[in-house]
């Protein structure tokens, strides 16, 4: 009788414990140092289906090393649009450079992007079509930082012109 419910106990545990081994397989980042990595270095989202992207992201990645050498920027290239979409919903990345339609379609969880819902993002610089989009709940002074950084390199936008999406409010922040 004990050898039985011993199995019945190991069976009814088992499903569990495979669950748990396997859910870190299941997110998009398996390696624990990799979360590691993404705390110690601010990366900047692009995705290969948009090649500008990837040389802006580039360019704002030195100027980011040049200005904030602490944040430790680094590019983050994505196979696909829906990639950064899908990283930036689940809070895997804080930072992209997306164009404009792209940028409110994650927002607003459009199309194909319904997927993962409405994504809490804001501009926080601009560069004509292409925008750099943070995460919404980005602290304001790291916001602040960042944008007053590329702001000595970049023609500082016009946060006063209307569009969909909002702009984060550190930019505002003294830096």
């Amino acid at each position: 009788m004990r050898r039985r419910q011993f199995n019945q106990a190991i069976a009814a545990a088992l499903p569990a414990a495979l669950l748990a081994a396997a859910q870190p397989l299941l997110a998009h980042t398996p390696f624990n140092q990799w979360r590691v990595y993404r705390r110690k270095h601010l990366l900047i989202g692009c995705h290969k289906d948009a090649p500008p992207t990837y040389e802006l992201a580039k360019s704002l990645a030195q100027t980011l090393e040049h200005h904030l050498p602490d944040a430790r920027a680094r590019v983050a290239r994505a196979p696909h649009a829906y990639r950064i979409a899908s990283l930036m919903a689940t809070d895997q990345l804080d930072t992209a450079i997306v164009d404009t339609a792209l940028a409110e379609k994650i927002a607003s969880g459009q199309g194909k992007f319904g997927v993962y819902g409405k994504v809490a993002i804001n501009r926080l610089f601009s560069f004509g079509d292409l925008q750099l989009v943070v995460l919404a709940n980005m602290p304001e002074r790291h916001a602040g930082l960042i944008h007053h950084a590329l702001a000595e390199a970049y023609p500082v936008p016009d946060t006063d012109a209307p569009s969909a999406l909002a702009w984060h409010p550190g930019i505002h922040h003294a830096g």
